[in-house]
């Protein structure tokens, strides 16, 4: 049985596979992301998923393995909206964000470690935004969640009440589209099912 790697320092990453059975190890390498340049948003997020799961694959010495990466970010009229840099940047970020659609993208990338073969793609998801009041914002901003968050909100935790609908994966949403990751990982012979047994 394949091990399963997951280069990523994110709980809800982590989680969402937990969710579906599998159990990873953690292994965060030091990776720079490209958040610009001439790169589309899908670009950019496939380019630093797969420069994550390299990076990681590099501190892996088990042959036998695979190795998930991903990059999420928000963008709105091609713009991307990262992880807010403070309260002023994330309150501006809910405003942009208030009663409109925008995307969520997600680049995923799975390494096999014996043979270095990789896949990647990315995921989108389109998420509609009821307005915001002042007063919500800054009662959402009095919490710690959005600070770590692309787009300066969780869609899984308060800011669920913000969202009036979404097309697409949620789980890219939150950060790792799980049905693509399963998708991925039976390409490399690797089926999720096989690990439900297992569960105590």
């Amino acid at each position: 049985m394949k091990k399963i790697y997951l280069a990523s320092a994110s709980p809800r990453r982590l989680q969402l596979l937990k969710q579906i059975g599998i159990e990873p190890e953690v292994v965060v390498a030091d990776f720079n992301e490209n958040m610009g340049g001439k790169l589309t948003p899908k670009q950019i997020v496939i380019d630093n998923a797969v420069g994550k799961a390299k990076a990681a694959s590099q501190n892996i010495s088990t042959k036998n393995s695979l190795i998930i990466a991903a990059d999420t970010i928000v963008v709105y009229q091609n713009r991307i909206l990262g992880k807010p840099t403070c309260r002023k940047n994330a309150y501006e970020t809910l405003k942009v964000l208030s009663g409109k659609q925008h995307s969520v993208l997600t680049g995923v990338c799975v390494i096999d470690k014996s043979t270095s073969q990789h896949l990647a793609a990315a995921v989108e998801t389109l998420v509609e935004m009821r307005e915001i009041n002042h007063n919500e914002i800054e009662a959402y901003l009095n919490t710690d969640e959005p600070y770590d968050k692309a787009g300066a909100y969780g869609i899984q935790c308060l800011a669920g009440v913000f969202v009036k609908s979404i097309t697409g994966s949620y789980s890219n949403v939150v950060g790792l589209p799980v049905e693509t990751v399963g998708e991925m990982l039976k390409k490399f012979n690797f089926e999720v099912f096989s690990q439900w047994h297992q569960k105590k």
